[in-house]
């Protein structure tokens, strides 16, 4: 499903699109031309067949997948990276810990022990690791015709990441599960989640003044997008807390 130039939606659940698996955070594709394409997250990996459809209903060939990256550890995001590693030998990038704990699979870092207690996923959902590269923070890496650089937002999760990708002279922010529309966050009783930390990691993206963003979960902004930082933004400087997606 094409969102604006170069930028498509190939998965979604039911707190997105409806498109792939109900448990499927949204799953960005990036034509970042020289017949390369990239994935902002991977979906859960259930069901990644449908993701596949949706890229080849675009008129896109799933090989040319050459890098993922990944927003942060939550397998909603993570799980489905195993997949097009085995399928496609496609390079999986994120920040240090959530390079490190989808590479070795931690049910605990990845706070997947406390998700499936809480019966948010399959009984019998299993996380499989896959390597995962190291980005550097605020150090650009290029793709095909693109600059992809990772900013560390940590506050929903150790290792989140937000990631600007600047091509044919547009910037994008894709943000993961920092921030949401009408201001909403992501806070949650989980060992990494830290508020004085998301208050930070706000403000760091709203200096940044984006246009577009598009979040992990519900509807993304085509303009103004840092209205719903600034909105955040504000709640936190009085002492409360944004409300929670």
């Amino acid at each position: 499903m094409k969102i604006a130039d170069n930028i498509y939606i190939v998965g979604s659940g039911d707190n997105g699109f409806g498109l792939t698996h109900y448990l499927d955070c949204t799953v960005y594709l990036v034509d970042v031309g020289n017949n390369q394409l990239i994935l902002i997250d991977a979906g859960i990996g259930l069901e990644t067949e449908r993701i596949l459809a949706e890229i080849q209903r675009d008129g896109f060939d799933p090989t040319h997948i050459s890098d993922i990256f990944l927003t942060h550890s939550h397998v909603d995001h993570a799980g489905g990276a195993h997949y097009f590693v085995q399928n496609f030998g496609t390079k999986v990038w994120a920040l240090e810990p959530t390079a490190k704990y989808v590479s070795a699979g931690s049910y605990q870092d990845t706070s997947f022990d406390r998700a499936a207690l809480a019966g948010i996923y399959p009984q019998n959902y299993q996380f499989y690791p896959c390597d995962v590269e190291t980005l550097i923070p605020e150090i650009p890496c290029h793709v095909g015709n693109a600059t992809i650089t990772a900013i560390a937002t940590p506050g929903h999760c150790s290792g989140h990441a937000c990631y600007l990708v600047e091509s044919n002279s547009q910037k994008h922010l894709f943000s993961g599960d920092l921030i949401f529309a009408k201001g909403k966050i992501a806070v949650q009783n989980l060992w990494d989640s830290s508020i004085p930390e998301y208050f930070e990691s706000i403000k760091t993206i709203a200096r940044m003044h984006p246009q577009s963003i598009f979040p992990s979960h519900g509807p993304f902004l085509l303009n103004r997008g840092y209205s719903i930082l600034e909105t955040a933004e504000r709640i936190f400087s009085m002492t409360d807390i944004p409300q929670n997606y």
